[in-house]
């Protein structure tokens, strides 16, 4: 889910990113700091606005000046039940590591489909016993989150595909395609 927040921050600054301007130089550092950063309130995407800051705090034997700041952010953060779309981008015997914009995230074999699924390590792909559905490298996927969690400055999201109207986008279009037929 994207969501605009306002965070709070301790900012260290070099004495040579000092402009005319604290406000800019301060920003620039800030943008430069947590733009595109995993953080424990989720991914920071874009700082949007400097909302305040405290005048410099100077620490003993460190040449560094360190502000408080608040800004305002536009961020990703994962959340269970969230529909994401994605692509395959590695694969093994445990399963896909799919893309889903900012982050990597797993989907076990036996999320993948309802179906029996086997993994062919040779060419990385994995084949359904009945359906005889595959999913390899590059395939373009839609996907449900069923789990998020936190550590070591990274998201660990775990996904699912055996919904109705989830999948590679290949089979969800064949399935389309034949409910369409169907109804004629």
């Amino acid at each position: 889910m994207f969501k605009i927040l306002k965070i709070k921050d301790v900012i260290e600054m070099q004495p040579k990113n000092l402009g005319k301007n604290l406000r800019d130089s301060l920003l620039k550092t800030v943008k430069e700091k947590l733009e595109n950063s995993v953080t424990r309130y989720g991914i920071i995407l874009k700082v949007l606005n400097l909302v305040e800051h405290s005048e410099g705090k100077l620490i003993p034997l460190n040449q560094n000046i360190y502000f408080e700041v608040v800004i305002e952010c536009l961020a990703y953060i994962p959340e269970v039940g969230e529909i994401v779309y994605g692509k395959v981008i590695d694969a093994n015997k445990n399963g896909a590591i799919i893309r889903i914009g900012a982050l990597d995230a797993f989907c076990h074999i036996s999320q993948i489909t309802d179906d029996y699924m086997s993994f062919d390590e040779k060419n990385k792909i994995f084949l359904a016993k009945n359906s005889k559905k595959t999913l390899k490298i590059d395939d373009e996927v839609i996907a449900r989150i069923i789990s998020v969690s936190f550590e070591q400055n990274m998201f660990k999201v775990g996904l699912t595909m055996r919904q109705p109207g989830l999948g590679n986008i290949k089979w969800i279009e064949k399935e389309k395609k034949i409910k369409k037929e169907d109804k004629k």
